[in-house]
């Protein structure tokens, strides 16, 4: 009789064990695993004569801010004014003039001028070192030369310049923007083109001629958020307004003080 009670009383301490195993597992509390932060992607569209320093800044933005990504498109700033208008899904445009920010319409908020560039004639810098003003050189009948379209910011600042300058020759051609014109002048395709100062502080290759009417020749660079932005990208456009910014477009030869 003694061994069937030992039998049952075996299986309840068994039993017993196996709940209070269960009862502390249950108890245990659970890992919590945090998972590394999805990749943000700020969008921003910019004028192409931002391209060098603009891309220095967004590498350092980046260093200091884990898991975000600027996705720069450089560009004329007309054509991007456009795009805007019609619904491109960037969150910060940077223009090198205040049309095109204004052409952007109303998707554009907390805009603000920031620095300002002017276009001037630039040529190689061993050739035509006598001659001192833009009217001598692209009046001369054997000197081909080529500016921005009239619509895109350097276009029309150099519109502006040749216009009181005196300069009554064309150009070759009119391109889309000033990197297509700046890539033609180094590539020797022409003898001299109206880019900004910033292209030639970029280019120890090429020397310039300032218009003698800087006021003519300078067009004003804005920023600002389209609608829609991120705090990221608010936090981005502060950046490139803070110290490291206004020394690195400083440096490319942007002048930070805005014309009023």
């Amino acid at each position: 009789m003694k061994k069937p009670v030992a039998l049952v009383l075996a299986i309840v301490l068994a039993l017993g064990a196996i709940v209070f195993a269960q009862h502390n597992k249950s108890a245990t509390p659970s890992v919590q695993v945090t998972l590394p932060a999805s990749d943000h992607t700020v969008t921003v569209f910019a004028a192409s004569s931002m391209t060098g320093s603009l891309t220095e800044l967004a590498k350092s933005f980046e260093a200091s801010h884990a898991g975000v990504h600027i996705e720069l498109s450089f560009g004329s700033s007309s054509t991007f004014a456009q795009q805007i208008n019609n619904g491109a899904p960037a969150q910060v445009f940077a223009s090198a003039s205040v049309k095109a920010m204004t052409d952007a319409g109303a998707r554009m908020k907390n805009v603000q001028s920031f620095m300002s560039n002017q276009v001037v004639v630039a040529k190689p810098s061993t050739k035509y070192v006598e001659i001192k003003t833009a009217a001598q050189l692209l009046n001369d009948p054997r000197i081909t030369w080529i500016q921005c379209a009239h619509e895109a910011p350097c276009g029309a600042a150099a519109d502006k310049a040749l216009k009181v300058a005196g300069v009554t020759s064309t150009p070759k051609s009119l391109e889309p923007d000033v990197k297509s014109v700046l890539a033609k002048l180094l590539a020797g395709e022409v003898d001299a083109a109206i880019v900004y100062h910033t292209d030639v502080v970029a280019h120890q290759e090429l020397s310039e001629i300032a218009f003698a009417d800087s006021a003519s020749a300078t067009t004003v660079y804005q920023i600002g958020e389209v609608d829609g932005a991120d705090s990221i990208a608010t936090e981005f456009i502060a950046y490139l307004l803070g110290p490291d910014g206004q020394a690195a477009f400083s440096a490319a030869g942007f002048n930070l003080v805005v014309p009023q």
